[in-house]
């Protein structure tokens, strides 16, 4: 037991000891993912039987396609226009112009310099989902916490984050917070109406006048008339100069921020007399104006001259409201009450796009171009997309569009998503980044129906089948969408379709099997009355030579379509008496069938071997809704309620996914493979599944990803030719196109800090060091204004309780080198991400460094709380992901509590100052009082040293006697050892009797109680025969040293006696003998002496041998291995037994 103990501590100790993988900073979150591994299925043999002798006659019938009045959906979003645009050709030499005269307003402004208050701080909600728009559509708004439901335009600044401008105040958006500012805490008004980003990341807002945002110093400037702008500012540019360019209303002004110069250009110079309603400055450096009522005007500085393009001379309408520059060079300007006309100024092509080309509206308010080269019109009522390079245009309008009325400005930030800001529907997000979706909804014809399924035919149609409203099929080259008419189908309830290319479309509905021939509309139908075995069919596989599988209630049939006939699966197992959901073949050719309640089975065509995939594989009472078979020949099996299971059947094993591991929903519904990826629909959306390594890459879609509804209908999935997926959600079609997916690889910021639930506010350090001596600021929190030279002191919380910082960076002024107090232990992180979507994904992992041991778990918590820190120096970092599982950079906050006044080092070096004195003075005491002592001792020593002396010639007196003593007994001993050696056995009397010998004999003293003796009896002397008898004897007599060499002598006297005097020959009857004499000559006062050992007899003659032994087993060499052989026990002696020795 000792030995196993000793065993299994260090096996323990090593299990103990082993920590366990740690997840990286940054990587993928581990997952929940559950491996088994199982046992193969039985085999057991199957047939397909007839199920009639006869041929069924099924009904046939003829039916008719009737229109839908009303368009139903665009395949592609773009459509021709309605008629081609009408066009000129207009040089832009020969445009009329006039000379550019120098200008003589040039004056230095002093702006009003305000410091930037707090902003209100409001949670965002998720973005609202457009129920009805064709495409993935979200919108902000009051609601989900944006200021005001008038947005005039938006900005993304470098960070990620959005800047927009409302009717109602600035507001600042990071996807997780709405941080905004209103006249009370820092901008000059709350009613903006532009927003402008420099490429410096300042912002310019406003309406009659205009302020310049610094955000990473805090401050505002602001631009009136009392800072020398004369005129009221409509429109903010900045040319290539870095100079930035306010239109007016009266002209422009050029501001130079080098030198606070203004710079202003109006009718005396030669421009058309009327305000700007906006300005582009073009790709050689000329500024193009959109005049109210003017046209527009074409600043070249270079040249010195004034170019107006006006209706006189092609322009649509005068009253131009915005006007850019695309790629290609061409020059788009929106007109009010005109359309939109773009104008090439080299070619001199100029076109213009109208009503009556297709534009839902003629009164234009903004202009975009995006990352495909589609202009993106915004107009008073809605939102046209149009594509010049093929001239089709996308109506995103009306009750299908994505912006319903008033779209005021466009923009794309740097991941393509499309901001739309409105008047009065908020800010719209259109987000293509995780693929684009077309959401169709049925409800604008029927009344409650969804789609079951859809097929793509051989000639590029579309065919729909509903659930409970029949069959529609979209022809794409007519442009029709159709409806057929089928007065036998009861509920019109369409679970697939097959098209055989051969003019013919299978449908399999709950009741029956039809064929319809899509030429003449004649159906063909069999049910239970027309042969087909069961009623209820949910999976369909076609197959060579005109056959094809048949899922049912019932089990597995199969239908020949040349014969008519159909046939069952029958097998001892009879895997079939449950509904069959799916079917599919393998890359090996076998058929894999998936059942309601009875698991998974596997059909060898071939050999007609069933096995079934059950209880012992992990799958029992498994509801199978959906399955598919990967290129890797590895079944994936949607459940209800199960997950996901991944069958492996060469390894035997099972891979289970459940929304622990990242799925959406733990009932999948459908499946579909498309480019190594697996896409299941749940009820609550659809999961992305990709193998990465010994994990799985999960990304789930639903309504804040443009999915109209996120409860996706059973196996109501279709891979079309050009690589979408078309899915029945709910009530609606949605074609997903995977293939326009974008990584977003977004950013996290730590935004502020609480030291004892009190959030550090910046100081006027940074502020102050931007500040001429002659400017003033105004604090809107204390409504005053100050001198550089007169700011007043910090005098706050933090400055009082020694709360310290070097400077502040970042966007959100985070300090730099905070230093705290002990006593200001408890700081809390507010932490958030720029993905601005998805957000209800998000998810963030922190750790403090000097606090924590590891990271935490991804939490979708904002803030992180620690309380009680010890003094020391700590880093805060956190990271988030979205969506896709894939975290972002860190983002990292140092900070260094110190300790208290007794723990710092100044104490440390007072304390070690005050123990060195102690230990100084506590040694000289000391050494003070040894020395007395010392002398005292010397003193006792010296007296002591004589007598010491004296004994010491006595002790080494009585040492020679001792040793001379000692020296004639070791003589006397050593004599002895010789006495007693020569009685032992020589070695000739061995050599002459043994063969192959060695002694080993090793007195721990001189001379030994251990003794070996031997003699022979030669035939003469021996009467009894003629037999040569030889005697070895090996003995332990009692007591060691001389004592026991005593023995030993008088052991050999009594063993010599017993052979050669008395004749005695066996080796018992000696043992025996030598016992009475000892007895008799040494017990008589019960003393028990004698000894232990081994007599042997060795019988020459006739090669015997015998023995006696006393207390001591003989060993016997035979073959390779010691055999113990039998022993008395009992001495040679006085003991405790007196039997006679046993001859052995």
């Amino acid at each position: 037991m000792l030995k196993i103990r000793s065993f299994l501590f260090p096996f323990i100790f090593l299990v103990s000891c082993h920590s366990g993988p740690k997840e990286e900073s940054t990587g993928t979150i581990n997952q929940s993912i559950r491996t088994t591994i199982f046992s193969p299925p039985v085999k057991t043999p199957a047939k397909w039987v007839l199920t009639s002798t006869t041929k069924p006659k099924p009904r046939i019938q003829k039916n008719k396609f009737s229109f839908y009045k009303e368009p139903f959906f665009y395949v592609s979003r773009f459509a021709s226009l309605k008629k081609e645009p009408d066009s000129l050709l207009l040089p832009f030499e020969s445009l009329p112009s006039k000379p550019l005269l120098a200008s003589t307003l040039t004056r230095k402004i002093f702006p009003r310099i305000i410091k930037l208050g707090k902003p209100k701080k409001t949670k965002a909600s998720l973005p609202l989902v457009e129920d009805l728009a064709t495409c993935g559509l979200m919108q902000l708004s009051v609601d989900e916490g944006l200021p005001a439901t008038s947005v005039a335009g938006s900005v993304q600044d470098k960070e990620g984050r959005l800047w927009i401008a409302t009717e109602h105040g600035l507001c600042l958006y990071d996807g997780e917070y709405f941080y905004s500012w209103f006249k009370r805490n820092g901008i000059s008004r709350d009613e903006l109406r532009f927003i402008f980003k420099d490429s410096r990341e300042h912002l310019w807002v406003g309406g009659s006048g205009v302020d310049e945002i610094i955000p990473s110093e805090g401050i505002v400037k602001h631009y009136s008339k009392l800072q020398g702008i004369n005129h009221g500012i409509t429109s903010v540019r900045e040319d290539r100069s870095g100079k930035i360019i306010f239109g007016s209303l009266e002209g422009i002004e050029i501001l130079d921020p080098a030198t606070d110069s203004l710079t202003y250009y109006g009718p005396d110079q030669g421009l058309t007399k009327t305000f700007v309603n906006t300005l582009t400055v073009d790709n050689k450096g000329r500024l193009w104006l959109a005049l109210n009522g003017g046209g527009v005007d074409i600043v070249d500085r270079a040249n010195k001259k004034v170019y107006f393009l006006k209706d006189s001379n092609g322009l649509s309408n005068n009253d131009i409201r915005d006007i850019m520059q695309d790629k290609a060079g061409n020059i788009w300007m929106g007109g009010w009450n005109g359309g939109v006309d773009y104008y090439n100024p080299e070619s001199g092509k100029f076109i213009m796009l109208k009503e009556k080309n297709g534009l839902c509206h003629r009164y234009i308010r903004c202009l975009t171009e995006d990352d495909k080269g589609f202009i993106w019109i915004g107009s008073l009522g809605g939102l046209d997309i149009y594509n010049p390079m093929n001239r089709k245009l996308w109506h995103a309008y009306g009750k299908t569009g994505i912006v319903k009325s008033d779209c005021r400005n466009v923009i794309m930030d740097s991941y393509n998503r499309m901001w739309i800001s409105t008047g009065g529907g908020g800010l719209l997000l259109l987000d293509e980044t995780k693929g684009s979706k077309d959401n169709f909804n049925t409800k604008w014809r029927y009344a409650k129906a969804g789609v079951n399924t859809t097929l793509e035919d051989a000639d590029g149609n579309y065919w729909i089948g509903t659930a409970g409203l029949g069959l529609d099929v979209y022809k794409v080259k007519a442009g029709t969408l159709e409806h057929l008419h089928n007065e036998d189908w009861t509920d019109g309830w369409l679970n697939k379709l097959y098209d055989d290319s051969l003019g013919n479309l299978w449908m399999v509905t709950d009741y029956r099997l039809d064929k319809l021939q899509k030429s003449t509309g004649i159906i063909t139908s069999w049910g239970t009355e027309a042969g087909l075995p069961n009623e209820t069919i949910r999976s369909f596989l076609p197959i060579k030579k005109g056959q094809m599988f048949l899922g049912t209630s019932g089990g597995l049939d199969k239908f020949d379509t040349l014969s008519g006939m159909f046939s069952h699966l029958q097998s001892a197992l009879d895997p079939c008496k449950n509904l069959v959901n799916a079917i599919a073949f393998a890359p090996n050719g076998h058929l894999w069938i998936a059942t309601n309640a009875e698991g998974l089975f596997e059909l060898d065509t071939s050999s007609m071997q069933l096995k079934h995939y059950g209880k012992n594989q992990g799958l029992n009472k498994t509801f199978i809704y959906s399955m598919i078979v990967d290129k890797a020949g590895k079944i994936w099996m949607g459940t209800g309620g199960d997950g996901l299971k991944i069958l492996d059947p060469v390894n035997n094993s099972l891979i289970q996914l459940t929304s622990s591991s990242g799925l959406a929903e733990m009932t999948i519904v459908s499946l579909l493979e498309r480019d190594g990826k697996v896409y299941a629909g749940t009820v609550k959306g659809l999961s992305v599944i990709e193998k990465a390594g010994d994990n799985f890459n999960i990304a789930n879609y639903d309504k804040p990803q443009g999915f109209e509804a996120n409860d996706f209908n059973q196996n109501a999935v279709m891979l079309s030719k050009d690589g979408k997926i078309w899915y029945g959600v709910g009530e609606a079609l949605t074609i997903f196109d995977p293939g326009n997916e974008k990584k977003i690889s977004g950013k996290t910021f730590i935004t502020s800090v609480d030291v004892m639930e009190i959030e550090l506010a910046a100081d006027n350090k940074k502020l102050l060091a931007t500040l001429k001596q002659t400017d003033t600021l105004w604090v809107p929190a204390r409504d005053t204004f100050y001198f550089k030279s007169t700011m007043p002191a910090d005098t706050g919380y933090f400055t009082s309780h020694g709360i310290s910082w070097k400077s502040t960076e970042g966007s959100f002024n985070m300090p730099v080198g905070l230093t705290l107090p002990y006593h200001q232990d408890h700081l809390t992180f507010h932490f958030s991400s720029n993905f601005l979507t998805n957000t209800n994904r998000t998810s963030y992992r922190y750790i403090l460094e000097g606090a924590d041991h590891d990271w935490n778990v991804p939490t979708p918590q904002t803030y992180a709380d620690y309380r009680n820190l010890a003094p020391g120096n700590y880093t805060f970092k956190v990271c988030s992901n979205n969506f896709d599982g894939t975290f972002t950079e860190l983002s990292t906050f140092s900070f260094t509590i110190l300790p208290p006044w007794w723990k710092t080092y100044l104490a440390y070096a007072i304390y070690a100052l005050f123990f060195i004195t102690l230990v100084i003075g506590y040694n000289k005491l000391r050494t003070r009082q040894l020395l007395t002592r010392q002398r005292e001792l010397e003193q006792n020593v010296k007296e002591r040293t004589f007598e010491i002396e004296k004994q010491k010639d006595q002790i080494e007196h009585q040492k020679q006697l001792v040793e001379e003593k000692q020296k004639e007994i070791v003589d006397s001993i050593t004599y002895a050892k010789r006495i007693q050696y020569a009685l032992l056995a020589h070695g000739e009397l061995l050599q002459k009797n043994l063969k192959d010998l060695f002694i080993l004999f090793q007195p721990k003293d001189i001379v030994s109680g251990d003794f070996y003796w031997a003699t022979s009896v030669t035939s003469a002397q021996n009467p009894t025969g003629n037999n040569e008898l030889f005697y070895l004897a090996v003995c332990d007599s009692t007591g060691h040293g001389v004592p026991g060499a005593f023995m030993s002598l008088l052991n050999i006297s009594f063993l010599n006696e017993a052979i050669n005097e008395k004749k005695i020959y066996s080796p018992d009857l000696i043992l025996n003998y030598v016992r009475q004499r000892l007895i008799d000559n040494l017990s008589q006062d019960g003393a028990r002496d004698g000894m232990d050992g081994i007599l042997i007899c060795f019988n020459q003659a006739d090669k015997t041998i015998t023995y006696a032994a006393a207390n001591n087993a003989p060993l016997l060499y035979r073959n390779n291995s010691l055999i113990d052989l039998p022993y008395n026990k009992m001495p040679v002696g006085k003991g405790e037994k007196l039997e006679p020795f046993t001859l052995f």
